[in-house]
């Protein structure tokens, strides 16, 4: 577990700090789609958001309402499709890229949305990829 929160503060660290996609949203996700466990996740989800919004000196909640709601949806999604497949975590940290960079008033909206995406199917196959040895 401490090397997950590892991961979520490098991406909080760099997402605030040298580049505009949302890391910690891609990284929180993976999680969620590969532990599968809800209070932990929301918690963390709930909690990191309020970290972000502190970096970028935002109206506190903003961001973890955002990350709690999406994280909320894809466990709704949970029951009606395999989460943990690349196609799912790549369209879903796409959409959710999307709305959070256009909700938040960011540019190049698409362009930083793709780049999200690959960028979490390969976190997704590198975490997979660990939890499996871990095991």
């Amino acid at each position: 577990m401490w090397l997950f929160l590892i991961f979520i503060v490098v991406a909080s660290v760099i997402f605030g700090a040298i580049t505009t996609l949302p890391l910690a949203l891609v990284v929180i996700l993976c999680l969620s789609v590969i532990f599968k466990n809800n209070f932990s996740v929301f918690a963390l989800a709930f909690f990191m958001g309020l970290y972000l919004d502190i970096i970028l000196v935002r109206t506190l909640g903003q961001s973890s309402t955002f990350f709690v709601v999406f994280i909320f949806l894809v466990f709704l999604y949970e029951r009606k499709f395999e989460i943990q497949t690349a196609p799912f975590v790549f369209l879903s940290s796409f959409f959710g890229t999307l709305s959070y960079l256009f909700i938040f008033g960011y540019n190049h909206v698409l362009e930083q949305a793709v780049v999200s995406s690959v960028i979490g199917v390969l976190l997704f196959r590198l975490l997979t990829i660990a939890f499996k040895y871990q095991k």
